[in-house]
C-alpha cells in the first residue's frame, strides 16, 4: 500500500486487534550538509544527505503523535550515519526524543564504522548495547517479544555487517556470522512462545547473501516451518535503497521478504507494518516531508 498523507488524517481509534511496527532505515546522517542542498557532497547518487535530518525529525513527530496507527515498536535497520561518528550525536538527540513509552530498537549497518572496525568502538556508539552480552558474535543480535494483548510478535534482529569471512566490512554485500544460523534456529525452535515472527536485518538475505548462506538460512526456515505448520515468518531489510517496498518470496517461500525504502532518498520514506490476529502483515510505505519544521 502507498499513503502519501500524514497519519494525522486518520481518526484516533486504534484497532485493538492490530499491532503496529514503524520502520526507518538508511538515514545516512551527514551533519555538515544538513539543510544545505548547494553544499559540496550534499547529494551522492541516490543519497540526499541534506534532507535526511528533516526526514528523521518528521518521522519522530509522527511516531509520538496519538493516532490510529501509533506503534508498539519502532525499528531502525541501520546505516544511521553515513560515515562519521560525530553525526551520531545529532541522530541520538532525535532518536531519544521518541516517546519513552514506545519501544525502540536499532541495528548497525555497514556505514556505522570506518577504518576502525573494532567491536568496542562500534558498541560505544550505541549506549543501549553496553550491558548486553554478545550473541552469535555480536551485541546487535537480539530477540524480544512485543505483545499488545491480541497480537504477540517475536522479533529477531540479526547483524549482517560482515564479509563472507566473518570480518566487519564497510561495503555491501553483507552476511551473517557463521554462528548466527544456529542462533536463529534456536530462536525459532526452542526459544519461541508465539507463531508470529519478524526477522529484521540491514542487508536482505534474498539480495545479498552468497548462495551458500542463502541455502543455510533456507534450511533453517524450512525446517522450522515444517516442524510447526502454524509458524509464520516475515523478513524485512534495508541497505539497497529501493524507491518503494520490494517484495520477494522466490528463494524463501516460507519467509516473505520486504526490502524497505530509505530515509535519505529524494523522497524520504518510512514503513508501517501492521500485524493482525490472523498472523497477516500489511506493509504501508509513507512519505516524509521536506523541509519539515520541528
Amino acid at each position: 500500500m502507498y499513503y502519501p498523507n500524514d497519519l494525522s488524517n486518520h481518526a484516533i481509534r486504534k484497532d485493538p486487534n492490530e499491532l503496529h511496527v514503524w520502520v526507518m532505515t538508511d538515514t545516512h546522517f551527514k551533519t555538515e550538509v544538513d539543510g544545505k542542498p548547494k553544499e559540496q557532497n550534499a547529494v551522492f547518487k541516490d543519497k540526499y544527505f541534506y534532507k535526511a535530518h528533516s526526514h528523521m525529525r518528521h518521522f519522530v513527530d509522527l511516531v509520538n503523535e496519538i493516532n490510529a496507527y501509533q506503534p508498539e515498536l519502532v525499528l531502525h535497520l541501520g546505516d544511521i550515519v553515513d560515515r562519521y561518528h560525530s553525526d551520531f550525536n545529532q541522530f541520538n538527540d532525535l532518536w531519544n526524543a521518541i516517546d519513552p513509552n514506545i519501544r525502540k530498537e536499532r541495528i548497525c549497518g555497514n556505514h556505522e564504522f570506518g577504518e576502525n572496525r573494532k567491536d568496542k568502538d562500534l558498541y560505544r556508539l550505541f549506549p543501549e548495547v553496553q550491558t548486553r552480552k554478545e550473541i552469535a558474535g555480536s551485541k546487535f543480535n537480539q530477540s524480544f517479544v512485543v505483545d499488545n494483548g491480541a497480537v504477540r510478535l517475536k522479533v529477531i534482529m540479526a547483524e549482517t555487517a560482515y564479509d563472507k569471512n566473518g570480518e566487519r566490512a564497510t561495503g555491501g554485500p553483507g552476511y551473517f556470522k557463521t554462528e548466527a544460523f544456529d542462533w536463529i534456529d534456536f530462536e525459532l525452535n526452542e526459544n519461541r512462545d508465539t507463531d508470529l515472527v519478524l526477522l529484521a536485518t540491514h542487508h536482505g538475505p534474498c539480495l545479498h547473501f552468497t548462495d551458500e548462506q542463502k541455502l543455510k538460512l533456507k534450511q533453517v526456515i524450512d525446517s522450522s516451518c515444517s516442524s510447526d505448520p502454524h509458524l509464520v515468518i516475515y523478513d524485512i531489510s534495508g541497505h539497497n535503497h529501493p524507491t518503494s517496498v520490494q517484495y520477494q518470496d522466490d528463494f524463501f517461500p516460507n519467509m516473505p521478504s520486504y526490502h524497505l525504502p530509505a530515509g535519505v532518498g529524494f523522497v524520504g520514506k518510512y514503513t508501517v507494518l501492521t500485524f493482525n490476529t490472523r498472523k497477516e502483515m500489511d506493509v504501508a510505505e509513507r512519505i516524509l516531508h521536506y523541509p519539515y519544521d520541528w
